[in-house]
């Protein structure tokens, strides 16, 4: 083969190949699906009353632990959403709104256990509380008119 095939072959390998990587990494927020939820959380009621005060709370969490990686319009695109695969959650889709506040509560709580990066991102004791948790439930709930 010639030096000009080869650069041409090679050229339309690293083409191929940036397409590739542009298309995983413009994977959009929310895609990916969690593990299910055990059946005790599903029907789990907040252990929060929706009071303007809960919320404030819950809007002060999201904003201080949340929406650098779910955004801060809560649509999952964060100043650091591209760091993560799977993509942070978008908090205004049909599919995140219709869960329960225990489904919620979990995933936000475990993470997406069924990824190597999202397991270690689990927020028990770390940034967290679970009070803070339930309240920021009450907040998403917010998310689609955001």
């Amino acid at each position: 083969m010639r030096i000009g095939a080869w650069r041409t072959l090679l050229a339309g390998f690293a083409a191929a190949g940036a397409t590739l990587i542009l298309f995983v990494a413009c994977t959009p927020p929310g895609t990916t699906p969690f593990p299910p939820v055990p059946a005790e959380w599903i029907n789990k009621a907040n252990k929060y009353e929706k009071t303007d005060a809960i919320m404030a709370e819950g809007e002060t969490a999201y904003l201080t632990h949340c929406a650098t990686c779910h955004g801060y319009a809560a649509d999952g695109f964060g100043p650091q959403y591209q760091l993560y695969s799977p993509r942070p959650t978008s908090f205004k889709t049909d599919v995140f709104q219709a869960k329960s506040d225990g489904e919620i509560f979990y995933n936000a709580w475990n993470g997406n256990q069924d990824t190597e990066e999202m397991a270690g991102l689990n927020h028990r004791g770390k940034k967290v509380t679970e009070d803070e948790v339930w309240k920021v439930v009450h907040f998403l709930r917010t998310a689609p008119s955001r």
